[in-house]
């Protein structure tokens, strides 16, 4: 701390801890997309009939629009989310097709340009996400092995603009605050003379 230059000085442990933070958010999404992404905990998923690498031959409109009817026709709820993998995104937002729907330089040019709140007014839901967080997969001290979260999907859903026990949901994640159960907080641990150091955990 006495050697530290101000920048990093100042408001530190702050910073430690929304770091540690990171890290907890980052291991809950790890574990979030490993459950919705295994096709045995989804009541509907289909793989499209080709992948969207070929950036003007695919209809992807088509394949979300598709999934977005299997859902409805499943469960009776409109999705009313669409979550694309970061890669997912990537083909889909520069394939021809979808530019050609509407967006500026398309025939149409109606939409300005292909982002995320243009794509949800042209699929019709509230809100699409696109999940570009990477994961070390390696050890600790091992070279760096990043691997994207989401994979190559594309996730459907419906989720009401605020929780609540009376309206279904994919994706309620209930948390308890009760004795016994750890919170998601950052505790600051007593400074350990033997270590020379203070942790965050």
């Amino acid at each position: 701390r006495a050697n530290a230059d101000p920048v990093f000085g100042l408001n530190s442990d702050v910073t430690i801890a929304q770091r540690v933070v990171d890290a907890l958010n980052l291991d809950a999404e790890c574990r979030i997309a490993a459950l919705v992404r295994a096709t045995a905990n989804v009541g509907s998923n289909f793989n499209t009939a080709s992948s969207w690498t070929d950036y003007s031959g695919r209809a992807p409109v088509n394949d979300v629009l598709q999934a977005l009817r299997n859902v409805e026709q499943t469960t009776g709820y409109r999705p009313n989310r669409v979550l694309f993998s970061g890669t997912a995104w990537e083909y889909f937002s520069l394939n021809q097709n979808v530019v050609n729907a509407g967006f500026a330089g398309g025939n149409n040019q109606v939409l300005p340009a292909v982002t995320p709140s243009t794509v949800a007014q042209l699929l019709q839901v509230e809100r699409v996400l696109v999940g570009k967080a990477y994961v070390n997969s390696n050890e600790e001290g091992a070279a760096i092995s990043l691997q994207p979260i989401w994979g190559t999907d594309v996730l459907v859903y419906f989720a009401p603009l605020r929780p609540s026990r009376d309206v279904p949901s994919y994706g309620y994640a209930p948390r308890w605050t009760v004795d016994g159960i750890p919170s998601m907080a950052v505790m600051r641990l007593p400074h350990d003379d033997k270590k020379h150091l203070q942790e965050l955990e």
